[in-house]
């Protein structure tokens, strides 16, 4: 087994990830070197980079949801004909220190509702806009990651507008009060996440077009747990004509709780208000300032909850909502990595500490998860599966899938499809095409090398990928002048391998007809990636448990043997 350690340091110089963090101010005039531009909520003043590429940071989009707004539904900005900065990156959500999530590092804050536009310096009209909704896990992220800056991007397609924002996450944007004391009024609050998103796009809507977005030709676009976000909002009331189009990479609204699960969070708030010997009521939590909130964050960030299905913001089955027409008319280009798994290499910080957390986790959703028959159908996987099978078995769960489904249903329904699957690896020993190794090339960041490496960086691949999602965004098909990419669908099964050969084949010939008759079943019972609410009480987590009872035991009778001689003595 691999000894080398793989886990992120924590940055030295923490300073780097501020990005020069200043606080947008309001002005009396308009400078001479600024580019103004008039919205609906103020003018906002804008910077000129080099490449001929203006940048507007840290707009605010909502309200700030502090005050008698946390816990609210974000609320739009009022007209305003008053003069800002736009800057500089403004604060992103509260949530803990994490060296894999490097927008952790920056400014946090309650006040976070704020969104950054990147634009060519041209006199093309109507440009087609891209909305980018970060990962991380529900707990993390935000738009300051260098991997997420926008202006490589614009710089080589000019006729794009992008546009990134944050939203709550962790205990403010995704906690579920009604299970509380005074609770029952704040519905909203599992997904405030994903409402503070809905805004967002809704300030794109009526504001895109002073900075020459076209309002109609809007795509929305994450990873992760952005791709989750993205694949939700259509099943959201209040989203229909906000969007055009989704790409989608690796998530989907299979990650998303029910209701039944959806206590995890909230118990472990409790806990900890019982241990405090304080009464856990609504007004306790209203009535706690920023630095409380920020403390009581810290506790509970660990344990942060993807969106909730709860019947009242989110839809309990979003298959379901599929086959209802929620997604009629959008345009779909949805994919996955070959090695999705392998990105928790870096989470577990060594090799053999993956592999024995994929055992622990394939207990659990063989043994617990799936609602019966879980360890037959990894069985029945396992023998046409003969490399790797826990790993693939869990990446085709929760991620391919997944993705897959909602590629059949979209199709059927003679909607524009268009599946890919990302082949080319890392070149950080074992991580292979790990989840997130595609990101530094969607954004043209290369010199990111986060999950991608330092070595073997593949130029050629990044450009026709970046032309792709481009032409994807400007007219709903992502074929470029040298590779067609044509529509999935049933009959054809068209897939776009995205690696060291770029071709259009048969999903069938890399997942054959077998391998997804095992794993369809399972997509409908919607089992999400989870690793915090593991139980131990499963078979791999039983042998961990005697392992370190022997370990201990040997080591207290070494221990023993080692103290006898001077017992002895002093006897």
């Amino acid at each position: 087994m691999e000894l080398v350690q793989y886990i992120v340091e924590k940055p030295k110089d923490k300073s780097k990830y501020k990005v020069g963090y200043k606080k947008n101010e309001k002005l009396n005039s308009i400078p001479t070197d600024s580019y103004p531009i008039k919205c609906l909520n103020g003018i906002f003043l804008g910077k000129k980079e080099e490449d001929n590429i203006i940048v507007y940071k840290g707009i605010p989009f909502a309200k700030p949801p502090i005050k008698g707004l946390r816990w609210k539904p974000p609320v739009e900005c009022d007209n305003s004909d008053d003069i800002y900065e736009a800057y500089s990156f403004q604060k992103n959500p509260i949530q803990i220190e994490d060296p894999g999530e490097v927008s952790s590092y920056y400014e946090l804050g309650e006040d976070c509702l704020y969104l950054n536009i990147w634009k060519h310096n041209d006199d093309i009209k109507n440009k087609a806009v891209m909305v980018f909704i970060h990962g991380g896990g529900f707990g993390w992220g935000g738009p300051t990651d260098p991997l997420f800056e926008g202006h490589n991007y614009v710089k080589t397609h000019h006729d794009i507008i992008l546009v990134t924002i944050t939203y709550r996450v962790s205990i403010l944007g995704f906690l579920d009060l009604t299970q509380i004391k005074g609770g029952e009024n704040y519905k909203e609050s599992a997904n405030l996440g994903l409402l503070d998103q809905i805004q967002a796009l809704k300030w794109v809507n009526k504001n895109i077009e002073f900075f020459g977005g076209d309002k109609n030709n809007v795509t929305i676009f994450g990873e992760s747990a952005g791709a989750t976000c993205v694949t939700c909002l259509p099943l959201i009331k209040g989203s229909k004509g906000l969007f055009k189009r989704i790409i989608s990479q690796s998530g989907t609204f299979t990650w998303c709780e029910s209701k039944n699960r959806a206590t995890f969070l909230i118990n472990k708030l409790k806990e900890i208000y019982k241990k405090q010997k304080k009464e856990l009521n609504l007004n306790a939590l209203l009535n706690l300032s920023e630095e409380e909130i920020i403390e009581l964050n810290s506790k509970l960030n660990n344990y942060s909850s993807p969106p909730i299905r709860d019947g009242y913001i989110l839809p309990e089955d979003g298959f379901d909502e599929m086959e209802k027409g929620a997604y009629d008319g959008i345009d779909l280009l949805i994919g996955t990595n070959a090695d999705e798994m392998r990105y928790w290499i870096q989470e577990s910080g060594y090799f053999w500490v993956f592999k024995i957390i994929l055992q622990l986790i394939l207990d659990n959703v063989t043994l617990i998860r799936i609602k019966k028959d879980g360890l037959s159908y990894y069985n029945k996987f396992k023998e046409i599966v003969k490399i790797n099978p826990c790993e693939n078995f869990l990446s085709d769960l929760f991620f391919r899938m997944p993705a897959l489904k909602m590629a059949q249903i979209h199709s059927k329904k003679n909607n524009n499809v268009y599946l890919y699957y990302w082949t080319w690896p890392s070149s950080i020993p074992n991580f292979g095409a790990c989840h997130a190794v595609e990101v530094s090339y969607v954004f043209n960041n290369l010199h990111e090398t986060h999950y991608m490496g330092d070595k073997n960086i593949n130029y050629k691949l990044g450009a026709i990928v970046q032309d792709m999602w481009a032409n994807f965004a400007k007219c709903g098909d992502p074929s470029t002048k040298d590779y067609l990419w044509k529509k999935y669908n049933d009959k054809n099964n068209y897939t776009m391998t995205l690696g060291g050969k770029i071709e259009l084949i048969d999903n069938t010939t890399i997942f054959p007809k077998k391998r997804n008759e095992i794993m369809e079943p399972l997509v409908n019972q919607y089992i999400p990636y989870d690793y915090i609410s593991l139980s131990f009480n499963v078979p791999t987590g039983r042998k961990i448990f005697f392992f370190i009872f022997n370990i201990a035991i040997l080591l207290l009778g070494i221990l023993i043997k080692l103290c006898f001689p001077l017992f002895s003595k002093l006897k």
